[in-house]
């Protein structure tokens, strides 16, 4: 996996000409309370995710034909990661620097027994993927031509997947180890009750929790509990700061830039969960059975 917390992140997904609807996101009584903030570590092998924000990083591409080569520099998405920071709301920030919604904890599918839901991809091929629970055995595949698959038992700490990777978790740290020769393994720490430190190699990702309200990661970010929503602020080059939104609704949620209202809106109906970016439905998460401890 890589490990970049990038500087500058890009929303990959706000990517369509479409907006959100501005009337009905400055509508207050469609927004319901706001959990407090909190600062925590933790993980998550079960990858029910909704990107926020994903975060990026550059590679060179080298194209050829009859006339020579070309090399660009492309930014291409960061790898999720296991390991996290817990930010409540079941909004997370992983190791790579993947902001997120956790479904499993928005909705407290990782309290259950038993789970099984399937996740339907929008567009051509259309990529689904089945997501397993059964008491301490998790196992999530991908049903698509070379599509992966992952399983872990969950009996035990560390936890460890079947492909021989672990995931350590104790009082103040959580780490994540390959399977392969030791390598890449990393940590996240939590000295104190207000602090957790991401260590990089390039720089040291410190979060701090100023107040139940207010969170800062160095001079990078900001996430400001409002009552009725969650800001989040993030200071780029030369200063300049951009701003999203995080709303909770009786149905879901929303999540957007304040400047333009491009977003994401999540709807649950029943037992289907549906993701749409600047009202078009990208995904759907059918809930096929949920069981309780």
């Amino acid at each position: 996996m890589r490990h970049f917390l990038c500087l500058v992140f890009i929303f990959l997904v706000f990517i369509s000409c479409g907006t959100l609807d501005k009337a009905k996101l400055n509508d207050v009584s469609i927004r319901k309370k706001v959990d407090p903030l909190s600062l925590d570590i933790g993980y998550d092998v079960y990858l029910l995710r909704i990107d926020l924000n994903r975060a990026t990083h550059a590679e060179s591409r080298t194209t050829c034909n009859q006339n020579g080569c070309t090399t660009s520099t492309v930014q291409v998405p960061n790898s999720y990661h296991y390991i996290t920071v817990d930010f409540g709301n079941g909004i997370i920030m992983d190791y790579n620097g993947n902001l997120c919604l956790d479904l499993a904890r928005y909705y407290r599918f990782s309290n259950s027994k038993d789970f099984s839901i399937l996740e339907k991809n929008e567009g051509l091929f259309g990529t689904e993927i089945a997501y397993d629970k059964a008491a301490a055995n998790f196992k999530m595949e991908t049903r698509a031509f070379l599509g992966a698959k992952s399983e872990f038992d969950l009996s035990s700490n560390p936890i460890k997947s079947k492909e021989g990777s672990y995931i350590a978790l104790s009082n103040n740290s959580v780490g994540f180890g390959p399977g392969f020769l030791g390598l890449g393994k990393v940590t996240i720490n939590k000295p104190d009750q207000k602090t957790v430190v991401m260590p990089q190699f390039w720089q040291e990702s410190k979060f701090m929790q100023i107040s139940d309200s207010l969170i800062t990661l160095n001079d990078q970010m900001k996430i400001s509990n409002a009552v009725d929503h969650i800001e989040f602020t993030y200071s780029g080059i030369f200063g300049i700061k951009t701003s999203y939104s995080f709303i909770k609704t009786a149905t879901g949620f929303y999540f957007y830039n304040m400047d333009n209202y491009s977003g994401i809106e999540m709807e649950r109906n029943g037992n289907k969960i549906i993701v749409s970016v600047n009202g078009s439905k990208v995904r759907t998460y059918t809930i096929n059975t949920v069981s309780s401890n």
